[in-house]
Formats: C-alpha cells, sequence, structure tokens
C-alpha cells in the first residue's frame, strides 16, 4: 500500500463556472487513488495522457491510441465525453482499459499547480501530475528526411532524458523547421540536438486515420 502526502487543492472551478487556467495543460495519469491516499492501481506512465483545452475539447492518449472529446464544466461539476480512439494497440500488448471506461464517469475534480485529480466515484478519481516545463530538455536525433516545401525535417530520436516519462521519447518521429535549429543547411544523417518547446501528435500526411503517428514540434537550440 502506497500513501501519498496531503495536498491543499482548490475548488473544481471559479466562482464564475469558469474552469481555473492550471485547467489547461498536459496532465499525465500518475495512479487511480483512493481518498485515503491508498493507490489502487498503479497507472502505466506516460501511456496515459490528457490536455484540456479553453474550448471544451480535450486530447491525449491512451495507451498507444490518440484519443479527443469534448468536456463541460460548471461550478465543482466536470462531465467529460466518451473518448473518440484509435484502435492502434500494439500485437501481443494488454492494453489497460480502466481508463477509458472510467473517464466519462468522471463528475467533479481537484486542482493544484502540479497536480489534477479526476473523481470517477465517490473516493476514488486519477491522479495526474503536471507534464511540466519541457523546454530544458536536451534531445539528441538523426535526421531521416528533408521536407523542402516546408523547409522542415523528420528527426528520429535516438537519446532522450531518464527524467523524461511522456512522450516524445527514443524511437519517436518528430518533424520541425531546420530554421527553429539552425541557419546550416541540415542533410541526411545529420545528428542534431535540442530542446522540445512544444507538441502535437499528428496523422502522417496522405495516410489513413490508423497510419502511424508522428509528432510535429516546435523546438529551439539546447544552448
Amino acid at each position: 500500500m502506497s500513501v501519498l502526502l496531503p495536498l491543499v487543492l482548490f475548488s473544481a472551478c471559479s466562482s464564475d463556472d469558469e474552469p481555473p487556467t492550471s485547467l489547461y495543460d498536459q496532465w499525465v495519469l500518475v495512479s487511480y487513488v483512493n481518498e485515503t491516499g491508498e493507490v489502487q492501481k498503479e497507472a502505466q506512465g506516460y501511456n496515459y495522457l490528457i490536455i484540456f483545452r479553453p474550448d471544451g475539447t480535450y486530447s491525449g492518449r491512451a495507451y498507444g491510441n490518440a484519443m479527443g472529446g469534448g468536456y463541460k464544466c460548471k461550478g465543482k461539476e466536470i462531465q467529460i465525453n466518451h473518448p473518440d480512439i484509435t484502435q492502434l494497440y500494439v500485437e501481443g500488448s494488454d492494453p489497460d482499459q480502466f481508463f477509458l471506461e472510467h473517464l466519462a464517469d468522471v463528475y467533479t475534480y481537484a486542482i493544484t499547480d502540479t497536480e489534477l485529480r479526476l473523481y470517477y466515484a465517490k473516493d476514488q478519481y486519477f491522479r495526474f501530475r503536471n507534464k511540466g516545463n519541457r523546454s530544458d530538455y536536451c534531445y539528441t536525433g538523426i535526421v531521416k528526411y528533408i521536407i523542402p516545401e516546408t523547409e522542415s525535417v523528420q528527426v528520429v530520436i535516438t537519446d532522450d532524458p531518464t527524467i523524461v516519462t511522456d512522450r516524445p521519447v527514443r524511437g519517436d518521429m518528430i518533424v520541425f523547421a531546420s530554421k527553429d535549429l539552425t541557419n546550416s543547411v541540415l542533410q541526411v544523417d545529420d545528428v542534431v540536438e535540442f530542446k522540445i518547446i512544444e507538441y502535437e501528435m499528428v496523422n502522417s500526411p496522405g495516410g489513413p486515420a490508423d497510419a502511424p503517428r508522428y509528432y510535429k514540434c516546435k523546438v529551439k537550440p539546447c544552448k
């Protein structure tokens, strides 16, 4: 049994029924917890991620799948629509469906700057941590493809900081504008170092909905 330290949590929504701006962030699932702080079921790290946006939509990841939908917040109540989700399970895996099955049961939440709790039943909630500012993490990658029409490059991440527990991570394909990293002309097989400022998972250009995905990123030099 694991016991969490007590936190001072703010009310779910502000007095004018609008969510606090701190909700509009990227949240990584840590565990499923009851009110006493006992961990009921360990989460699978970066496999579960949710991003809330001010326009009433959310997106994220559940195991190997991209997901998205809408949500409403009023007072201390929040309603999260059942997500639309791709079906890209890794062969031979046994993905945890608990998160998807109970996300639409969430009815209230509590939040700090670093933690979000989504309550799906009395005394039971999903515990998330804030993904945090990743602009301080320096990655290494290899240029695999040049995209002249957008002056961008496709890069495979070959090394990432060990403290990073959510994607993009080693082995992932990312795309970013060359000019954001260097004024030099990049070539295939060049080794590059960079910091990821922002990222978004997207479909491969022109590919089917279930095609492998990559990450569209904004980057900057490590130094």
